[in-house]
Order: C-alpha cells, then structure tokens, then sequence
C-alpha cells in the first residue's frame, strides 16, 4: 500500500447486498463533507469581518503640529522692491537687497530656544559721564546745517579696507567686529584720525548664515547671550556703544534683546539698530530702559557698485535735508570708500555737516522705574 491509498475509498460491497451500510456512505463522501465544512467556516469568518468593518468607526487623520519657527513667515509687508531706494518716511524699513551678505527673507532656521528663566539684569549705569560721553568725539558746529552720519561697520577683518577707511575725512563712525585682529592698536588709531568707535556686536540672522564667533543666537540662553555680549564688549576700549552685525532674526527676539540693551544701561552706552529687520524690538527695549538710542536710515552698498553707493548718498541727503539728520551704514568696500572720497568734500555747498553718531543722540531723560 502507497501513500496514495491511504486516502482511497474502500472496496465495494458484495453483491449480494443492494445497499451499502450507512458508515461506509458517510466514509465515502468524508471529503466532500470536509471541503463544505471548512469552506462554511471560512465564509463565516469572512463575512464577519466584512460587517465588523461597515460598523467600526474610522480613525481621525493623524495631526502633525508644526512648531512656531518651522513656518516660514511671509515677506515683511513694508519692505520696498528689490532695488528700490527707500520710502521717504520716518520709519526704517529692512532693506530687501543684500546687506552684509545676509538676505533679509523668511525665516529659515527652525531652532528654538531653551526654558528660559529670570535673569537678573546689571543695574543701571550712576558714573558721572557714561562712556558715550566720555569717548564721545567732538562734533564740528552745525551752524543750522542738516547732520549726516556715516557708519562703517565690520571694521577690523580687512585690515587694508579698514586702513583706507581711517584714513578718509572725519568724523565717521566705525564699527569693529569683535572678532577682528589686533583690535586695540586698529581701533585706537582710529580714535586717533577723529573717527569715533563702535562694536559690531554678531547676532542671528533670518538665514542660515555664520554671522561670527560668540555671536548672539536664539538657541542661547539669556545668561549665554549676557556672558557673550561682556566677552566681545572685552575686546577694544574706547567705543561709544554697539550696533548689531546681521542679526535679522535675534533683534525680533525680547527675551534675548532685553540682557543686550540692559547691558548697554548699565554701562552707558548707546544701541544704534542697523534696522535689518522692520520687526526689530532693539530700539522699542531701549526707550524702555532709558539707553540713548538711533536707527539707521540708509544702507549705502546694497547695491556695491559705484553709481548704487552715490545714489545712496543722494538718498541720504534727502533724508537729512527733510529732516535734519540721516544717519547710514556702508562697509570697508572698494567702491564705498571711493564714493565717500568724492561725496565728502561736497557737503558744505549742500548745506549738510559730517558728524559722529552721538552727535544725534540724545541723552535719556531717566531710567525706567521697571524693567522687562
């Protein structure tokens, strides 16, 4: 017997029997019992889970929450076209165009920053004469002539760009990096030519772009941002107060501004907001806490060829005729500095004075009782 003949019928009855026993029917025809068997469990099986499915409720979509920083926002509503000259207002918008290299577009960098916690700010400078004073460098007399300020900032990294620099007509403003080279000799022969000194202190930009060592983040903490801030404030003397390098995204953020303007107070120096962002809180911060304080009007080399920093300038004295005073900002570039070259030997025929950035800031009126 194969295996085969397990599975066989048995053999037919004897003839002398006209039926075969009711157990040998039911074994013959046991596989076909079995097939409809199992086939009627199986659709049994089947057709429950169809009815299961037409009752079981469905799931909600899954929800995906999108942190604050990972929507990008839209352009800021007041800035002009690409390459148009600024809106003769008293606001200051963000340029479009590039400044220092840093778009002024949506945001693009999706950290957020740590818990913060409360931070206890410096108390408020009580010397005698608060170092934007002190450091202060002589203005010529107006004599009722609209007053023209020019910064030049990320002084000290080029040191042949910021030697052509110093050695333009005073008084200019300049701005040093803190991390330029050997920032004490540079800054105090800067001093020395009647230029009057600032730092360019590093903060965040919109986009993901180095602005420099110890710079001033969102993903710092507020004791980080007041060690960082002393660090580079460390680096040269002699300076009237900061303007910000970049920093299109940290100058929106209160919790990191108020430990830099609270800084600035209790030092006496002054914040001047290069204004790259129309949504800076640096000078809002400044009023509050009673820290002498300007924006920047003009960007002069957006646009870096010669004919764009000269329509700048024009632009310039616009402002400053219109209203008594302009102030803008320019880089150590080739044709900044050939433009300024020509540009300032005109301006007493256009009824304008070249003066230092403290010349158009007013001292406070008091410190605020309450902080931020």
């Amino acid at each position: 017997m194969d295996e085969d003949d397990l599975f066989d019928p048995p053999p037919p009855a004897k003839a002398h029997s006209s039926k075969a026993p009711w157990a040998t029917r039911w074994q013959q025809g046991w596989r076909g019992q079995s097939l409809t068997v199992i086939a009627l469990l199986l659709g049994g099986i089947g057709a429950g889970l169809v009815a299961e499915s037409l009752v079981r409720p469905k799931a909600p979509p899954a929800t995906v929450a999108l942190l604050p920083e990972m929507v990008s926002e839209a352009p800021e509503p007041d800035a002009p076209a690409p390459g148009a000259l600024e809106p003769d207002a008293a606001a200051s918008p963000a340029d479009p165009a590039v400044h220092n290299g840093e778009p002024d577009a949506g945001e693009a960098i999706t950290a957020l920053p740590p818990p913060t916690k409360p931070i206890t700010l410096p108390a408020p400078f009580n010397g005698n004469l608060p170092p934007w004073k002190r450091y202060a460098v002589a203005a010529p007399p107006s004599e009722g002539r609209a007053k023209v300020v020019i910064v030049i900032d990320d002084m000290g990294v080029d040191r042949g760009r910021s030697a052509q620099t110093v050695a333009l007509p005073g008084p200019l403003t300049l701005s040093y990096l803190p991390y330029g080279q050997n920032l004490p000799t540079q800054t105090a022969e800067a001093h020395h030519r009647g230029h009057e000194l600032m730092v360019h202190m590093p903060m965040q930009p919109s986009l993901p772009m180095d602005p420099g060592p110890d710079a001033l983040t969102m993903a710092l903490s507020p004791e980080e941002v007041q060690r960082r801030v002393r660090s580079n404030l460390g680096k040269f003397d002699g300076y009237v107060g900061i303007n910000n390098h970049m920093g299109s995204r940290f100058t929106t953020w209160e919790v990191g501004m108020t430990p830099v303007i609270a800084e600035l107070r209790a030092r006496g120096l002054l914040w001047l907001d290069s204004r790259t962002s129309a949504q800076s809180v640096g000078t809002a911060i400044a009023r509050k806490m009673a820290v002498p304080n300007i924006d920047r009007d003009v960007f002069l080399d957006d646009d870096p060829s010669l004919e764009g920093v000269r329509k700048q300038l024009r632009h310039l004295e616009a402002v400053a005729l219109r209203t008594g005073k302009g102030v803008a900002i320019g880089h150590p570039k080739d044709n900044t500095i050939a433009a300024l070259k020509e540009w300032l030997p005109t301006l007493p025929a256009k009824g304008l004075v070249l003066v230092p950035i403290t010349a158009v800031v007013k001292a406070p009126a008091g410190q605020s009782v309450s902080l931020p």
